[in-house]
């Protein structure tokens, strides 16, 4: 009887699962039109956000004092008390959902997406000092032009706040960190890698920031607008939102000053 001996086969190689796989490759930024619908929904929430907060302490003094007439909507929207408590309280959901949005792409993390970083010192003290020069000539303008230093409206805002501290922290760091967020932090970076481009990123920042301040004349809003052009060539050159964080509250601040000084004098 003949024995056949067969082979037997090789053993197959043992899987070997790594135990790191590889992260994905993160998604570049929102484009232009995610960017645009996305920016002014964080637009929308800020201010949404603010008017819900304004009305809501509205509503409990007009309960605790029994008031029989409530006042009327502009006298609302120059109270300095419910116009610091509307910056502070919605300053927390604006920059949840800036937060939000940039996840929901799965790009760039928030800080990189944001520009969260300090520039090192000597560009940090070239453009402080251009800052400086900004904010100088447009006084010189204001005085030559024999135009007022501070906008009334500002004058009727602290005149009616009982709490200044409360609106001094509202309007030179909240505000500020908020707004910075929304236009030279996530509409910035969006729209600067679309077909916009850097400077048309600049401008169209720009013209949005100074359409939201709509209490100011013309003027007011012109020099805003400047003011604005000049912070967006900062984060273009720098890619620091933080900077313009920096100046953008130490505008705030002097302006904070000129008031009190106004007021105080008058």
């Amino acid at each position: 009887m003949n024995h056949v001996q067969t082979q037997a086969s090789p053993p197959c190689p043992p899987v070997i699962t790594p135990l790191n796989p590889p992260a994905a490759t993160p998604r570049p930024p929102w484009g232009f039109w995610g960017t645009t619908g996305l920016g002014v929904t964080l637009v929308s929430v800020n201010i949404l956000t603010q008017s819900l907060i304004t009305a809501g302490c509205l509503f409990l003094q007009l309960a605790r004092q029994h008031a029989k007439s409530p006042p009327k909507l502009m006298e609302l929207a120059m109270d300095g008390d419910l116009v610091a408590i509307g910056i502070i309280l919605g300053f927390p959901v604006t920059i949840l959902f800036t937060i939000w949005f940039i996840k929901l792409r799965q790009g760039p993390a928030p800080a990189d997406y944001l520009g969260l970083r300090w520039p090192s010192w000597r560009p940090l003290l070239l453009w402080g000092l251009g800052w400086a020069a900004v904010l100088i000539a447009s006084e010189r303008l204001t005085l030559l032009l024999d135009r007022p230093s501070v906008p009334e409206v500002m004058l009727d805002i602290y005149r009616s706040a009982q709490f200044k501290p409360l609106l001094w922290l509202g309007i030179v760091l909240f505000g500020p960190v908020a707004e910075e967020v929304i236009f030279r932090g996530f509409l910035f970076r969006g729209w600067q890698q679309s077909c916009l481009g850097s400077w048309g990123t600049i401008l169209l920042t720009s013209l949005l920031w100074a359409s939201i301040h709509l209490q100011y004349d013309a003027y007011g809003i012109a020099t805003i607008f400047a003011y604005d052009i000049f912070l967006g060539w900062v984060r273009l050159h720098t890619g620091s939102m933080l900077l313009c964080i920096g100046l953008h509250s130490a505008l705030n601040l002097i302006a904070t000053i000129q008031v009190e000084l106004d007021l105080a004098t008058a």
